[in-house]
């Protein structure tokens, strides 16, 4: 009797479990075994998966991970994955291909035998070089090619890409439009203006397409002229135009002033003087003065120029350059004091050369002293002067004091100062003998150049 009614007592646990998942099944929705994907492209497009090409560009999927293949005329074929998911059931993805390209090689030619070459391509207002060109990436369409050279009509086409094949050849002419302008004058070498741009010197010659042109010629020294001239196709214009010289002027100055200046033959006057209203060309002054040697000089004077001749006349005297050493030295020529030897500006340690003129030509005796000087206080040296001539005579120097030492024990000595430290002082009494002291031994006092 208690296992019957332990029997009773499962059963009904097992009605009541199954009752209750009857029920939880009921309130949940099963899921769906596919979801919607829709695809968008360029127009034609197709798609497929492990070799199978699909209709249309919907398709119904299980959820999982895809590889299709997109194809679509005049683009390139894709390879894409696509994840599906319950998420993107009745999206649309849209699928971005790569269109292909095409390419064309372009040829023209102008009014020259057998020229195929340097006319100016520009496509879709893109400059790509000059012609033969080869044009590659055009995409599919239609396109402006514009084949242009100086001098010639320019010509414009339109490209029409259907697909992604080379397109044939484009072979064209240009006609040309220019003439030859030539253009001479005075003076050779004149620089020509046209149209307010710089072209070159004359003479000149170059391609211009027909037209009216502004020519200017300019030359430093020359007026300035202008002339417009009218190009016509196919001919060629002949232009000479002569340039107005500016006017000129020589100014002639001497040393010493007031000697005669003959131009050309032609008494002129003295100088310094101012010769103008000359033309382009070379002339010759003589020059001459009482007691100095006749000049002659060949000037060139260029247009619109104002140039300056200056001369120092030469005497039959002759001139000599004295350099002696140290500073504060009288130095005498032929028994008259020419002058002090001075201190270099430029190199301290060395003394300026005193210069000597109106030399008679021959030898002359230099005298010079130094109250100070050792082994004697005046020494003399001869040199040789030439006519017209500048004579540079060597470096004389002369052994002078230029210190005092004043020692410890009261003794003072007019000595040459060598070298100078912390540690001694090395000095001359005499030329050809040096000696040394400790600083601390003795006092030095400067003196005075004389």
């Amino acid at each position: 009797m208690k296992r019957i009614f332990t029997s009773k007592i499962f059963a009904v646990l097992l009605l009541a479990v199954a009752v209750t998942a009857l029920v939880s099944g009921c309130n949940k929705k099963a899921p769906a075994d596919k979801i919607t994907l829709n695809f968008s492209g360029p127009e034609g497009m197709t798609m497929s998966y492990n070799g199978k090409t699909f209709h249309g560009l919907t398709r119904k999927l299980r959820p999982g991970t895809y590889i299709f293949k997109f194809t679509a005329p005049g683009h390139k074929t894709l390879w894409k994955e696509i994840t599906a998911t319950h998420a993107d059931n009745g999206s649309t993805t849209a699928i971005k291909m790569e269109a292909e390209r095409s390419a064309i090689l372009v040829r023209c030619s102008t009014d020259n035998p057998g020229k195929d070459g340097n006319v100016t391509v520009l496509f879709n207002d893109e400059e790509k070089g000059v012609t033969p060109c080869l044009i590659t990436g055009i995409p599919q369409g239609t396109h402006t090619l514009e084949l242009s050279h100086p001098g010639y009509a320019s010509k414009t086409l339109q490209v029409n890409v259907s697909n992604a094949r080379p397109l044939p050849q484009i072979r064209e002419s240009l006609v040309s439009i220019s003439g030859v302008l030539r253009v001479s004058g005075t003076p050779a070498g004149a620089m020509l203006y046209i149209d307010d741009k710089l072209a070159g010197p004359i003479p000149y010659q170059a391609k211009y397409t027909a037209g009216k042109y502004l020519l200017e010629l300019r030359a430093p020294g020359y007026t300035s002229k202008k002339q417009e001239v009218t190009l016509h196709p196919n001919s060629s214009s002949k232009t000479h135009i002569t340039l107005d010289a500016e006017p000129s002027s020589i100014t002639v100055e001497t040393i010493p002033s007031n000697a005669v200046c003959t131009l050309r033959g032609e008494k002129r006057g003295t100088t310094p003087l101012r010769i103008d209203n000359l033309q382009p060309g070379n002339y010759k002054i003589e020059l001459s003065l009482a007691g100095y040697d006749t000049i002659e000089e060949t000037i060139e004077v260029k247009a619109g120029s104002h140039e300056k001749l200056k001369i120092t006349m030469e005497s039959g005297f002759g001139f000599a350059r004295l350099n002696v050493r140290p500073a504060g030295v009288d130095v005498f020529v032929d028994g008259k004091l020419v002058g002090r030897t001075k201190v270099s500006e430029k190199e301290p340690g060395e003394t300026e050369p005193i210069k000597v003129a109106d030399l008679s030509p021959g030898r002359h005796i230099c005298t010079i002293s130094h109250p100070r000087a050792k082994p004697k206080t005046v020494q003399r040296f001869e040199f040789v002067v030439a006519k017209n001539k500048t004579t540079e005579c060597p470096v004389v120097e002369m052994w002078v004091a230029d210190c005092e030492l004043t020692y410890n024990n009261g003794l003072k000595e007019e000595v040459k100062l060598l070298r100078v430290d912390n540690r001694e002082v090395e000095f001359s009494l005499q030329p050809g003998i040096s000696m040394r002291e400790k600083r601390s031994d003795v006092e030095i006092r400067r003196l005075p150049l004389r």
